[in-house]
């Protein structure tokens, strides 16, 4: 009798072991799942990422690029200046009462008006 009872009190423990695999093979394949999305999502950053490097060196070389024709412009200023100071002085009066809301031409500059 106590065999019975023993071989029933065993079948219940698989049949429980049983409905618990069932719940962590879904849990499982649940994770996999979440797993995989996880795994596209960073491909998918990882390309945003490098993309973005890609643009911002691309930004970098362009502003270093303008800052040498910053310099080379002003240096071609200077050299007018040095050569022609005084349409310089003109040029810088002309500017000078555009930016005062004057908006004056050559002629008024030299004018004195």
């Amino acid at each position: 009798m106590q065999l019975i009872k023993g071989l029933e009190e065993s079948k219940k423990q698989v049949f429980a072991m049983e409905e618990a695999m069932k719940g962590h093979t879904v849990a499982l394949e649940e994770m996999e799942k979440a797993l995989d999305r996880e795994e596209r999502g960073r491909a998918d950053d990882n390309k945003r990422l490098a993309d973005k490097t890609e643009e911002a060196t691309r930004l970098q070389f362009a502003l270093h690029n303008a800052e040498q024709e910053v310099v080379k412009l002003q240096s071609v200023v200077d050299s007018a200046s040095l050569l022609h100071p005084g349409t310089m002085q003109r040029l810088a009066a002309i500017e000078g009462g555009a930016a005062e809301g004057g908006g004056g031409t050559g002629a008024d500059a030299e004018a004195g008006t």
